[in-house]
């Protein structure tokens, strides 16, 4: 199985991420989750700033991934969750 976590400030292609888990044979369906940048109720936000520490993030994404694995029958994963300055309507999450 294909295990991918990544933390990153640049953003990611969703379509070539779609592709990398698509080529496993034994998938029968790739499921997505696109999270973005959404302005606030009240309006006027221009952004985020996400902050993280290093190597605890990682492992607290990973934690999740394994209790994924625990309860559906996985054939490939992928995690991106970016890091940085983020403008309205970007991808924060995969």
């Amino acid at each position: 199985m294909s295990i991918s976590v990544r933390v990153q400030q640049e953003d990611f292609d969703l379509a070539t991420e779609y592709q990398r888990l698509a080529q496993n044979k034994q998938c029968g369906a790739v499921v997505t989750f696109t999270g973005l940048v959404r302005d606030s109720v009240e309006g006027g936000l221009r952004g985020l700033e996400l902050e993280h520490y290093p190597g605890m993030t990682e492992k607290a994404l990973a934690s999740i991934v394994e209790e994924a694995q625990k309860r559906w029958d996985l054939h490939g994963v992928t995690v991106i969750h970016r890091v940085g300055y983020l403008a309205l309507n970007e991808q924060i999450v995969m």
